[in-house]
């Protein structure tokens, strides 16, 4: 579904080897350097990477060492130029050479915070020969590391926990903390046994957080496992029993009596409608008989209690294989059933539109609870898009409600991100449009007019990244990747926060 850009439209490329006339000249670089990454700290970032493997290819034989370029207006523009050797402090274009050497790490300090600094690695030989660029950024005084389809979960005290995603050098298994009292963010020092992204995250009610399945790398690799996260000590447990199935993209929903209802999701091939509960007593896994009536990944899953006092849980839209869905169905707590909007048992609801990786947020109208369902893909791979379209869920008593549509966004957007307001608004920013381009854009729904308005605009432009609603009424912007490209992803290192008051973001840790 997204557009594919070419890195060199990006950073450009070294020399060409092939303008060199010497037949006997050695033109062939080794191979980039591996798993580059930062580390972002107040006042300096730590950069970190492997040596190619000098087994692996003869080329990397020769390797002498890597040059690492800076720059801050956006990706560094400096090619370095065969045989031509550069150290720390010279310029190459406009961008800034900050390392030459051989050592796998370098720590930048005394540098600005909430400003993004941009890094290009290019490993040389004897010659030297440059290899291919490695890119990332990274933002003193904000995020610790870059990340994107990760999980942001808030703690009773106020603090957001992410964990996981994508990061420069892949899927990541860290955790990091933010505080919104210092805006800093600590990195955890523990880390889970298998990095992962997609995955869900689980608020239990002794304060640890469930973290169930996701992708180890790729599209494929769908996880069975699960670990916990206890935040007071900062550290992962992993679980002993396995899920009962691979899944990824599915949805995680914390009970009233504590367990955890895991439903649907990819296993890497098919999408699921199978459904398992977790019991935090025992920590076991145990499969929920009979399931969904559909299958269905990137959906949604919305607690709430009917006019009678009852839980239920809706779970709405998704893919199913093929394209988006417009099936909805209601989880009753009280039967521990799946129903349609009419409560028949194995039924679905039809919603107003077909959608995934859509937002989902619990909203009053008129004094009436409601569930907003906004945007998200519609249709298949070949002739799907965006769609602005909104719709609403009212709960009716029973296992049953109704769908109304709504005011539509400003623009199509999918893979956005989307919070709940102090005042029963909703705030909608980012995503990915119609043009296959990353939105910086934000607007808000009114629940009194059942209208959008447009709001001041992101910081950086991102996709799948997570919004969080603060105590202080702020909402923060964690992560998301700022590339169109599924190739070359761009994790977003910076991350800010909504102040409704003024209506718009503000880097989170600048001039701190």
């Amino acid at each position: 579904m997204l557009a594919l850009i070419a890195l060199v439209l990006y950073a450009g490329c070294a020399e060409d080897p092939a303008e060199v006339n010497d037949d006997d000249a050695d033109v062939q670089p080794p191979g980039p350097v591996d798993e580059f990454s930062a580390e972002a700290q107040p006042g300096k970032i730590v950069l970190s990477w492997e040596t190619p493997d000098p087994d692996e290819e003869k080329r990397n034989r020769d390797y002498k060492g890597v040059l690492i370029l800076r720059a801050q207006e956006g990706i560094p523009d400096g090619i370095p130029l065969r045989e031509t050797d550069y150290v720390a402090g010279e310029t190459i274009g406009t961008s800034l050479v900050v390392y030459a050497g051989r050592d796998e790490s370098h720590e930048e300090a005394d540098l600005a915070p909430g400003v993004k600094y941009y890094y290009t690695a290019y490993s040389y030989d004897e010659v030297p020969n440059y290899g291919e660029p490695q890119l990332l950024n990274a933002t003193p005084a904000s995020m610790v590391q870059a990340r994107f389809s990760h999980t942001a979960t808030l703690l009773p005290d106020g603090r957001v926990v992410l964990i996981g995603g994508v990061g420069f050098a892949g899927p990541l298994d860290t955790a990091e903390m933010f505080n919104p009292f210092t805006d800093n963010f600590t990195l955890a020092d523990s880390r889970m046994r298998v990095p992962r992204y997609s995955h869900s995250a689980a608020l239990l009610h002794d304060g640890r957080i469930l973290v169930t399945g996701g992708f180890e790398e790729g599209f494929t690799e769908a996880l069975d496992t699960a670990t916990l996260f206890d935040p007071d000590q900062m550290r992962f447990v992993a679980l002993d029993q396995q899920m009962a199935s691979v899944r990824a993209l599915h949805t995680s929903t914390v009970l009233p009596d504590g367990t955890v209802l895991i439903a649907g999701g990819s296993d890497g091939a098919d999408s699921l409608c199978s459904v398992e509960v977790f019991d935090p007593a025992d920590g076991s896994f145990s499969t929920l008989e009979p399931g969904m009536s559909r299958v269905r990944a990137s959906h949604t899953s919305t607690g709430y209690f009917d006019g009678q006092g009852e839980y239920k849980v809706l779970l709405a839209g998704g893919y199913d294989g093929e394209q988006s869905i417009d099936a909805a169905e209601i989880f009753d707590f009280m039967t521990w059933t799946f129903g349609g909007f009419d409560g028949q048992a194995g039924g679905v609801g039809n919603l107003a539109e077909s959608r995934l990786a859509h937002s989902a947020d619990p909203v009053s109208i008129d004094g009436e609870q409601a569930v907003l369902l906004c945007g998200g893909f519609l249709g298949n791979d070949l002739t799907g898009a965006p769609t602005t379209g909104c719709e609403l869920f009212f709960p009716l008593p029973g296992s049953s409600g109704r769908v109304e549509q709504t005011g539509s966004m400003g623009v199509g957007r999918t893979g956005h991100g989307s919070s709940l307001l102090p005042d029963g608004s909703v705030v909608i920013a980012g995503g990915i449009d119609a043009r296959l381009e990353i939105l910086d854009s934000a607007e808000v729904f009114d629940p009194i007019t059942g209208l959008f308005y447009d709001v001041g605009a992101l910081t950086d432009g991102r996709t799948v990244h997570r919004l969080t609603l603060l105590p202080d009424e702020r909402v923060l912007v964690s992560g998301g990747n700022g590339s169109g490209n599924l190739l070359d992803p761009m994790p977003v290192s910076r991350a800010e926060a909504y102040d409704p008051s003024s209506a718009q973001f503000a880097i989170v840790g600048a001039g701190d």
